[in-house]
């Protein structure tokens, strides 16, 4: 038992009435939740912190100075802080000072800017060529605009744009499901616990990081218990092969659906997300009743769709064939080395962090999740400095050697699931 749980424990025992209560350690202090619960803005993460030393990660998240005023505090305990983390605190009051925390509106208006041309690219494209090879340069505005506005939407729901979760909500949904077509509200909720606890597994909970776990591939042996089904063997034992077509061809189709209508989400399930979901798809139908055939219609939208698959192997080789922890290890180690430890840069000419969204830079976006992207190539040469005092590998690969070490990390991984499979399911020969 951590000193921290035993301070917890005593002061329980010492106050009877705290002992079916809520309890977060946050810097010193111990806050009873129990009632704040339904009203935390990032929904049901809190519950994941119950009974834990939470201050690392509510400093990542940079709460204002007043925000616990909010929580009813009911003592304190001894705070013992890894030096590597009092080293990313510091650090990360100095990007502060700098003015890293924000958000540049001008930088913000010229990417909404491109957003709208690309889709004025496509009608223009779409309305003014029969010919084949103008619809699909349409087709790549088309996947433009969409990538760029899942970073758009990226953003806002981390509220860098106006540091208001009201107002860039609005803006988020705006971008992710009437340009999009992509439920943001669904993908906030998980993208929360995603940057709260990164790559974590719960087993006892039957629990893991929402956004590393798909049905159809195992990126770490210690996902093996959540893949117990016959098919899963027979999909994992294929990862590698099926890594990318996966991703390139029913990518887009599978977030559409999983974002609406899978899960119970809240908010995320509301009328006041299917009415934007209905307007992009009149103006979507509107674009491509343009083109000349159906069959030309289900082309490009296909195509389109299958560009859009770039987006999403852009997005998991930063983490894929990383370390991934239980939940009792995370709660043991350092907040910054492990999301180091758990993300991979994309190497790239800063002139193309357009493409990927600044989030070539996964490093410091995890590390720092709520400083805009527009500031992650001036923030990691002092991420690299710190990383080199406490003597922690800073990963970097250009694009395609990330795929590939992907792919090597997947195949790597399947044979020792089909080594094991005995263990995990019935499968037998």
């Amino acid at each position: 038992m951590s000193e921290f749980e035993q301070s917890l424990e005593e002061l329980k025992k010492n106050n009877l009435y705290l002992k079916d209560k809520d309890i977060v350690g946050i810097a010193g202090n111990f806050y009873d939740i129990t009632y704040y619960i339904k009203h935390h803005p990032g929904g049901e993460l809190i519950k994941k912190f119950i009974g834990k030393e939470s201050s690392i990660v509510y400093n990542a998240f940079n709460h204002k100075p007043d925000y616990l005023n909010r929580l009813k505090k009911v003592g304190s305990y001894i705070q013992n802080i890894n030096p590597i983390d009092k080293d990313f605190i510091e650090l990360g009051q100095k990007f502060e000072q700098m003015g890293f925390n924000q958000g540049n509106k001008q930088w913000f208006s010229l990417k909404i800017l491109l957003i709208f041309l690309l889709i004025v690219g496509v009608f223009i494209m779409f309305s003014n060529f029969d010919h084949i090879i103008p619809q699909l340069l349409g087709s790549i505005c088309l996947f433009l605009a969409w990538q760029q506005s899942g970073f758009i939407m990226h953003d806002t729901m981390h509220s860098h744009l106006f540091h208001n979760p009201k107002y860039d909500e609005i803006v988020g949904v705006f971008f992710s499901v009437v340009i999009f077509g992509v439920n943001g509200l669904w993908w906030k909720e998980d993208h929360n616990v995603h940057h709260a606890l990164t790559g974590v597994i719960d087993i006892a909970e039957k629990w893991m990081d929402p956004q590393l776990l798909e049905g159809v591939w195992a990126q770490n042996t210690k996902m093996f218990p959540f893949f117990t089904q016959t098919i899963h063997y027979y999909l994992i034992k294929i990862q590698a092969f099926i890594f990318i077509p996966l991703n390139i061809i029913v990518g887009r189709y599978g977030i559409m659906i999983d974002s609406f209508f899978v899960g119970d989400y809240g908010k995320a399930r509301s009328i006041l997300v299917f009415i934007p979901w209905i307007i992009h798809w009149m103006w979507t139908i509107y674009l491509f009743s343009f083109l000349p055939s159906w069959q030309r219609i289900c082309l490009i939208y296909f195509i389109t769709g299958c560009f859009q698959g770039i987006l999403h192997l852009q997005l998991l080789v930063s983490h894929y064939s990383k370390l991934m922890l239980y939940r009792e290890e995370f709660d043991k180690t350092s907040w910054f080395k492990y999301n180091v430890d758990n993300n991979l840069n994309i190497a790239c000419p800063y002139w193309f962090d357009w493409f990927h969204g600044g989030l070539n830079f996964h490093i410091e976006h995890h590390t720092y999740p709520m400083i805009p992207r527009h500031y992650y190539r001036q923030m990691a040469p002092y991420i690299q400095e710190l990383c080199k005092k406490h003597d922690i590998q800073y990963d970097s690969l250009g694009w395609l050697e990330a795929v590939l070490n992907t792919l090597r990390h997947l195949s790597a991984i399947s044979k020792e699931y089909v080594q094991n499979q005995d263990q995990y399911t019935s499968v037998k020969f």
